[in-house]
């Protein structure tokens, strides 16, 4: 009687080490995996490994931070490992390179001798990087000096053409030269015949018709204190030319009427001996030529 053989039983796979040496490395660097697989006729590595033999080594040079996967089956099952490969990461111009690991999980101390710089190797960038700043600053300077001087003759050339086109620029008091025995003196010089503002209380104001502003300063000796302040600081200006006087509000704040009619943002308005202004609503007078 022939007693049958009993099989052999099969077990499943069993990963006795899957590892990564060293696990961090900078770009260009490479790794050596190591592994070791019981029980097994069929063991592989992804990616970009293959097949292996259940017990060896091989060496990845991988672009980036990379995790192996190691397979290992059998009639009874399969089971996997991973192992990660964590390439430098690249900030601003350093590539940071140290630190301690356990497992996956990066624990990393960075310190000054761990911190390379990028590009060039005897880091010609940042030595020439104070140069380019301080170039860049003087040709900024050297802009706005530029822009500032032709600036300014513009300027003068707008005066002269707003001149030329009638506008009245103002006339500024001549200073009289020093008396032998006194002290500078001025006085204001007369462009038109003599004329006046008279105010109702008999305050009177004399007119140079030199397109002056006139304002609050000018009339507070004729307007009652508690209404100087409806009066603007330059109201209304008064000038002379080609025989005649000319009021015009200056853009004041609470208007000039002419013989009862607003004149702000009117522009220029002929006087003649009798018309009454008021302004502001605070001081009425009549003009006297």
């Amino acid at each position: 009687m022939v007693v049958p053989s009993t099989p052999s039983p099969v077990y499943a796979p069993v990963i006795s080490s899957f590892t990564a040496n060293p696990s961090y490395i900078q770009p260009g660097q490479s790794s050596t995996l190591s592994w070791t697989v019981n029980n097994t006729a069929n063991v592989s590595i992804s990616p970009s490994v293959g097949s292996v033999p259940n017990t060896g080594v091989y060496v990845v040079t991988p672009a980036y931070t990379t995790t192996y996967t190691l397979t290992a089956s059998n009639s009874a099952g399969s089971v996997v490992a991973s192992t990660t490969v964590t390439v430098a990461p690249y900030v601003g111009s350093t590539y940071y390179t140290g630190g301690t690991y356990s497992g996956t999980t990066e624990s990393a101390s960075i310190t000054t001798d761990q911190v390379s710089t990028a590009g060039s190797s005897n880091g010609t960038l940042s030595w020439w990087l104070p140069y380019i700043l301080l170039v860049a600053l003087l040709a900024a300077a050297a802009i706005i000096i530029v822009i500032l001087l032709l600036r300014k003759p513009v300027a003068q050339a707008v005066h002269y053409s707003g001149a030329r086109s009638g506008t009245m620029p103002a006339v500024t008091s001549p200073v009289a030269t020093l008396p032998a025995t006194g002290s500078p003196k001025t006085s204001p010089v007369s462009v038109g015949p003599p004329a006046k503002f008279v105010a109702s209380n008999g305050g009177e104001l004399s007119l140079a018709g030199d397109g002056a502003p006139l304002g609050r300063r000018d009339f507070q000796h004729m307007v009652a204190p508690d209404k100087a302040d409806l009066i603007s600081r330059q109201h209304v200006s008064v000038s002379y030319e080609n025989g005649q006087y000319y009021i015009e509000d200056q853009g004041s704040t609470n208007g000039t009427r002419l013989n009862g009619s607003s004149i702000k943002g009117t522009g220029r308005h002929a006087l003649k001996d009798g018309d009454t202004i008021d302004l502001a609503g605070a001081l009425s007078f009549v003009f006297r030529s």
